[in-house]
């Protein structure tokens, strides 16, 4: 189960994630991205996201690549633990926090 939480502050959309990212609920982030879609930055805070499979990865690179075709900028904030650990050995983990990643 996926709950998003989204919330606006001026043109940056926020995405707040919590729950599992995988092939049932990625469908939910994609959807919210594309809601999200006309902010000039879109943060997906995954600080309370604490499951992601290979579908997931897919998604939020897909989401990532939707933002922008868009005119928006996706990046992924607060990313801790587990999921930390498989977007870095996955190599994506700078790629989707625009570099700013913790070093766990």
């Amino acid at each position: 189960m996926l709950t998003i939480t989204d919330r606006w502050e001026g043109p940056v959309a926020y995405l707040e994630l919590a729950g599992e990212l995988d092939l049932l609920t990625g469908v939910d982030l994609l959807a919210a991205v594309e809601k999200a879609s006309e902010a000039t930055e879109i943060l997906v805070d995954c600080q309370e996201l604490r499951f992601c499979d290979s579908s997931g990865i897919g998604t939020l690179v897909r989401a990532r690549d939707a933002a922008r075709a868009a005119g928006s900028d996706l990046r992924l904030i607060g990313v801790t633990g587990l999921v930390h650990r498989v977007l870095l050995v996955t190599g994506v983990l700078a790629e989707l926090t625009g570099g700013e990643a913790l070093s766990e």
